[in-house]
Order: structure tokens, then C-alpha cells, then sequence
């Protein structure tokens, strides 16, 4: 992580709606934040020093950096928090006071709250 640019980088794109479909969120079911999920039907494409995550669902576009692409690759269902927070620290060697798990809630929460991850 480079000190002089912020730990993580998501931004949504809605696009427009093409007649029927759902409106507004979905309530959201119980998800395991311990070991997130990410659903299966989300297509991910490498744009170089970007990421884009398209939801056919929501019809919305997600931008990753390096980082988050790391943490979305990471929900598996089967890495923790703290196995996340030590991939992280490995691949980009933040400074030992940088707060990498608030960085990894951050991101998953953003994820959650784009209704990402699978349902469990």
C-alpha cells in the first residue's frame, strides 16, 4: 500500500435500467462476515490497474484497485478476517501502525452493502 494514496478504491456504477426487474435493495439475509462469500455469478475483468466487477442483477458495474481486488478474491468462504489481514500485509507491506483489518471491514462492508456475497 502506498502511503500517499488511500488503502482501498470501490466505486459503483448503476446503469440504467432496461425495463422490469428489481427496484431499490433487497433485504439482506444473514451473512458470514468471518468467512465472506462472494457470489458466483458476479464477472470480474482485469483492466490493468483496475478491476470491474459486473452485477447482471443490479445491473451496476464495481471498480476495484489492487487492493480490493485482493480482499473480493479472498472471500472464498474459507479465509478469516485475520488470514485476509496477513495476505494483505504480505503483498503490500504497509506500515506496522497502518490499520489493514479496518481497511479489509471497510471493503467488506461495501461488498455487503452491494449485496455481493452470497446469502448464508
Amino acid at each position: 500500500m502506498d502511503p500517499g494514496q488511500p488503502p482501498l478504491n470501490f466505486g459503483s456504477y448503476h446503469l440504467p435500467k432496461t425495463g422490469g426487474g428489481k427496484t431499490g435493495r433487497q433485504k439482506r439475509e444473514h451473512m458470514d462476515m468471518d468467512r465472506p462469500l462472494k457470489r458466483r455469478d458476479i464477472i470480474c475483468q482485469d483492466m490493468g490497474t483496475e478491476t470491474l466487477l459486473y452485477d447482471a442483477q443490479a445491473e451496476a458495474i464495481h471498480v476495484l484497485n489492487p487492493t480490493a481486488l485482493l480482499i473480493w478474491n479472498l472471500c472464498d468462504g474459507h479465509h478469516s478476517l485475520q488470514d485476509m489481514k496477513e495476505k494483505l500485509r504480505a503483498a503490500f507491506s504497509p506500515t506496522a501502525e497502518h490499520d489493514v483489518l479496518a481497511d479489509i471491514q471497510q471493503t467488506l462492508d461495501t461488498f455487503a452493502e452491494n449485496d455481493l456475497f452470497v446469502r448464508r
